[in-house]
């Protein structure tokens, strides 16, 4: 026995290898082969892709927080099992994403001090670049952490118009100082490193002249 698909027009075997089961029908099979079907369905997903990935969140989210206790002992009990285990994944990701862990650190930081956050890894390394991946401030090739040229309690973005390269020991020792009150007190001071960290950041006269797109 054939069944004619109302897509496609073409004539199958009334089975539900070719055909979705629907009991509104009175053979009981869809009124679209499967193919058709899915086809649609591919098409659906990739038009309203957005919207899906949204909805999806928004479920499992409640999802969530109404299992929050079964998941947590879930978890709980998971870790107990394997502590060594979870320790060595933790270690080996930090590792591995020690870049981005840094980036939603600082993005954390910033937007708890309501605070513009929109640096982002390839920013990040044109400014390693532009520095040729040393110290702006020394010029020392060490490993580099970012340092908030304006003060981060004094309102200062995480945004690339306000993150220069520097090493631990000048992120460290600069710490919640301004540029100005600190950088010309170190022994390590270059007039030249000082115009090409305020050339970047388009200051003049203390004032940044441009904002970064």
């Amino acid at each position: 026995m054939f069944k004619m698909c109302i897509k496609c027009e073409v004539e199958k075997l009334a089975t539900t290898e070719y055909f979705h089961v629907s009991k509104g029908n009175r053979d009981g099979l869809a009124g679209k082969c499967k193919e058709c079907k899915n086809a649609e369905s591919r098409e659906y997903n990739i038009i309203h892709k957005k919207e899906i990935a949204e909805h999806l969140k928004v479920y499992r989210k409640v999802y969530y927080e109404k299992n929050k206790e079964k998941f947590s002992s879930r978890q709980k009990a998971k870790y107990k099992m394997d502590k060594e285990g979870y320790a060595k994944r933790a270690k080996e990701y930090q590792k591995k994403h020690r870049l981005l862990l840094t980036i939603n650190e600082q993005k954390h930081r910033a937007k708890k001090a309501k605070l513009p956050h929109t640096l982002t890894e390839e920013q990040w390394q044109s400014i390693k670049a532009y520095f040729n991946n040393k110290c702006a401030y020394c010029g020392e090739e060490k490993p580099l952490a970012q340092d908030h040229f304006y003060p981060l309690y004094l309102g200062g973005e995480y945004a690339i118009s306000n993150i220069i390269c520097a090493c631990k020991r000048c992120n460290s020792s600069k710490h919640s100082s301004t540029f100005m009150e600190w950088y010309p007190k170190q022994a390590y001071y270059s007039k030249q490193r000082e115009k090409k960290v305020l050339s970047y950041l388009k200051y003049k006269n203390n004032n940044q002249q441009l904002s970064f797109a």
